[in-house]
């Protein structure tokens, strides 16, 4: 199961993302793991290689210390196909995979699992679960609250919560860039169920914030020559005397993307500055940062740019928008 990322869908389309119940949508996020080939078992065989001289194996170990014997480093490496996930130091803790902040997860916050994506090999995941209750800004226009999480075998993404509202509209998902907590890869991740308030209380306040400003901004009227304004702020001309080709063509694809994705918003939602706001977040999440070689579109690329912090353009919209 992948994280859907479709483009602009009609109202009557609702019914079909909400998931029903946010407060339970009945799916165990165990058993949607299992479905998205999450649950593997991982081996940790130490690193070695071969000595070009003498063409014999040497597993390089640490010499002195608590750890004195131990390899240098292992290797992450899933049971079930042999693919390699990861490579870290002796001192790197071994964990059963994934399976110990899945089953964390899912204590904190029972059967309300939505989706799961893993990346390349199986390297980082990314998994939500629908958390409070839905915000109508009016008009057919729904936020959906949710926690995203993110963890990974290779080191690259710590066991991070982010707060997430789902635009059911577009499927825009407004990811907020400082997680509710963050962690290090641990062995024991039983210390998270202590912390159940905090990420509660903390994504019922982002969330708050974050639709208390969608109506305000839903309120200002925006124009179209403001809005080409706004793109050409966002993504200005290449500088230089000479600039290239690519560099232009890249920067006008770029405000192409946000153009078109407002004609889209103003004509359904009218011309205000909540519009706009998701023009350029639709734009970038659904073109801009998913956006791959020769062109294609890749809705996972996407989201995991934005975790990885490339989703600049919505958030100083954001700020811009606020601003003005």
């Amino acid at each position: 199961m992948s994280i859907e990322q479709p483009g602009y869908m009609a109202r009557h389309e609702h019914h079909i993302l909400s998931g029903g119940d946010l407060a339970g949508t009945g799916k165990s996020l165990l058993d949607v793991a299992r479905d998205a080939g999450a649950d593997f078992d991982v081996s940790y065989p130490e690193a070695s290689y071969i000595n070009p001289g003498t063409g014999t194996m040497v597993i390089p170990r640490v010499e002195k210390g608590k750890y004195r014997g131990q390899p240098q480093n292992v290797f992450v490496v899933r049971k079930d196909n042999g693919a390699t996930v990861g490579l870290h130091s002796h001192k790197y803790p071994r964990t059963d995979g994934y399976k110990p902040v899945l089953r964390t997860a899912e204590t904190l916050f029972p059967k309300c699992a939505s989706t799961l994506t893993l990346f390349g090999k199986g390297e980082k995941v990314v998994f939500g679960q629908n958390i409070g209750k839905t915000v109508d800004l009016g008009g057919g226009d729904v936020l959906k609250p949710m926690l995203y999480w993110t963890s990974s075998l290779n080191g690259q993404w710590t066991t991070a919560v982010y707060n997430v509202m789902n635009r059911l509209f577009c499927q825009n998902q407004l990811i907020g860039m400082t997680p509710i907590i963050s962690v290090r890869h641990t062995v024991n991740h039983d210390h998270l169920l202590d912390m159940r308030s905090q990420i509660l209380g903390e994504q019922v306040k982002r969330a708050t914030v974050f639709a208390e400003m969608a109506h305000i901004l839903k309120d200002q009227a925006y124009t179209d020559a403001q809005f080409r304004e706004l793109a050409y702020e966002l993504v200005p001309d290449p500088g230089g005397d000479e600039p290239s080709g690519v560099a232009l063509n890249n920067c006008a694809r770029k405000r192409g993307a946000m153009s078109n994705a407002w004609r889209n918003e103003r004509d359904e939602w009218g011309r205000n500055r909540w519009a706009a706001y998701n023009a350029v977040q639709g734009a970038e999440q659904h073109r801009i940062l998913a956006r791959g070689t020769g062109g294609r579109m890749d809705p996972n690329r996407s989201l995991q740019r934005t975790l990885d912090g490339k989703a600049q353009l919505a958030d100083r919209a954001w700020e811009l928008l606020l601003a003005a």
